[in-house]
């Protein structure tokens, strides 16, 4: 399944401020949901490169956060 261009958006306009502010994509990683089609994926592919994409019990289904390897850079994803 392909994932959509307005997701794909969503999670670029949250990655631009982190990569403005120094944080690398292959550091960053978005976290969501365990059994969504994203983390069955492995990684979306966004405007600045390849996005690693891992799941978390902890996150509900419909959310998600990118966060930066080393804690440097946070930002939730609706």
């Amino acid at each position: 399944m392909a994932i959509s261009p307005e997701v794909i958006r969503l999670i670029d306009q949250k990655l631009a401020p982190l990569i403005r502010t120094g944080c690398r994509i292959d550091r960053i990683k978005m976290v969501c949901a365990a059994g969504t089609e994203l983390v069955k994926q492995g990684s979306v592919e966004t405007s600045v490169g390849p996005l690693r994409v891992e799941s978390s019990n902890f996150v509900p289904k419909g959310r998600a956060y990118l966060i930066e390897d080393h804690y440097k850079g946070f930002t939730w994803v609706r």
